[in-house]
């Protein structure tokens, strides 16, 4: 793709914006960038982008901006519905993801990895395991650093490990990655997808440009959105259903092993078929993959103050990630509350709702969660997290465990995940020293 002299626009200036800016700098293009917030994180970015020669508006979306560019690169939080969006489909202005763009001016293998929960995880391990392998990659994408970032910095990599999301997947077109890994899905981000049909197909748009050079890997399929024209590994109840060609090398009576054995949970199979398909001796790193545990704001320890465990699971914008952190624990009191997206809180199992032995709700998706907990134990209304982390101590016995699960998104209250799960480990060890 030759942008050479293109007048090209970025829509939002967050992590990948910033990155896509900077890549349409280095190919030549005549880049601007226009961002509908303003603070001073923004301003420092954009000091940066100036210093580039690069012309940056804060704080609202100008027309000027975008009639005459050729093409626009909008980063994953901006919606169809926002008016730089707009005003490209009424002036036929072609509209490119980041990861496309990425994508284009990369050489490199890309391990992609999508599904409702547990994407991260499944990406952490297969880049920490081809590094002790000695297989140069490197990880991005959702997880924080943008793909154009790594293709900007020219780093020679031998494979790229990308987690991507259905924001993501959303603008892509020849996007077609060596490896596709779909996990399960459930429903989420119903308030930007319209129906969990919109959302499942996005999902399965990760495959749609592999060709019979590609892998698909998928968890649990749904068959009538399946390429048929890539090689293919599916993994259904736990057993794996495959091509000849993937049980090579006698690996077949491993796996027959490996899938049988109950203490691996199902994201952990997948990595290992993902693993076998690029390590000959995969199977010398299986204690590594079964034993990690080393993600943060995902079912982590903060402390144990008197026998109360704290668990930060932060990295919960679901309900499914919020019922298999239930499942996880007995006689819990349990944060959560934020943003909700459309989800049906209906859908935690009666059996899962009667671990909870007080409930402490917050953000704006309060009254949705009460409602749904409120026939099997006390609720109560909080602030905010240090209030909850107090309170919820104050009604725990020896033996119990506070799990912060919020099951919404964070951008109610916070910037991120990541900044309420470090808020919530601040309030457990200010309760620790005190």
């Amino acid at each position: 793709m030759n942008l050479e002299n293109k007048k090209v626009t970025v829509i939002g200036l967050g992590k990948s914006g910033l990155a896509a800016a900077k890549l349409l700098k280095k190919m030549g293009a005549k880049v601007r960038v226009t961002d509908i917030n303003k603070d001073f994180d923004l301003d420092k970015k954009a000091q940066k982008l100036h210093n580039l020669g690069i012309n940056v508006e804060l704080g609202k979306h100008s027309f000027n901006i975008v009639k005459d560019c050729d093409l626009l690169i909008v980063s994953p939080g901006v919606s169809d519905d926002s008016k730089p969006l707009i005003w490209a489909k009424e002036n036929n202005i072609p509209v490119m993801g980041e990861i496309e763009l990425g994508y284009r001016y990369s050489q490199i293998p890309i391990i992609a990895v999508t599904g409702t929960n547990g994407k991260t995880t499944v990406s952490t391990i297969i880049n920490n395991i081809l590094d002790k392998a000695g297989i140069n990659s490197v990880l991005c994408g959702n997880i924080g650093i943008p793909l154009t970032e790594v293709i900007e910095k020219d780093n020679k990599f031998s494979f790229i490990i990308l987690e991507i999301s259905s924001f993501q997947l959303e603008r892509v077109s020849a996007f077609k990655p060596f490896i596709g890994v779909l996990l399960e899905v459930d429903a989420d981000h119903l308030d930007r997808h319209k129906d969990i049909y919109s959302y499942k197909s996005l999902k399965y748009r990760l495959f749609s440009k592999q060709t019979k050079k590609d892998w698909q890997i998928i968890v649990n399929p749904d068959y009538k959105f399946v390429n048929k024209q890539s090689r293919t590994v599916f993994i259904k109840d736990k057993k794996v259903f495959s091509e000849d060609e993937f049980f090579n090398n006698n690996i077949s009576l491993k796996y027959e092993k490996v899938f049988s054995d109950a203490s691996i949970d199902l994201n952990r199979k997948v990595v290992l078929v993902v693993l076998s398909l690029i390590i000959d001796d995969v199977f010398k790193y299986f204690d590594d993959v079964k034993d990690f545990s080393n993600l943060e704001h995902r079912l982590k320890l903060v402390a144990k103050i008197n026998n109360v465990s704290f668990i930060n699971d932060s990295k919960s914008t679901n309900i499914s990630s919020g019922k298999w952190a239930l499942d996880k624990y007995d006689n819990i009191l349990l944060i959560a509350g934020g943003r909700n997206k459309k989800l049906d809180f209906n859908n935690i199992p009666e059996g899962l709702k009667n671990k909870v032995k007080h409930l402490f709700v917050m953000g704006e998706s309060s009254d949705d969660i009460k409602k749904v907990f409120l026939s099997v134990c006390p609720v109560h209304h909080v602030n905010d997290l240090k209030q909850a982390v107090e309170e919820s101590y104050k009604m725990a016995n020896a033996g119990d465990t506070v799990l912060f699960s919020p099951m919404c998104s964070s951008f109610d209250m916070f910037r991120n995940y990541e900044e309420r799960g470090e808020i919530f480990k601040q309030a457990v060890m200010h309760l620790k020293l005190n």
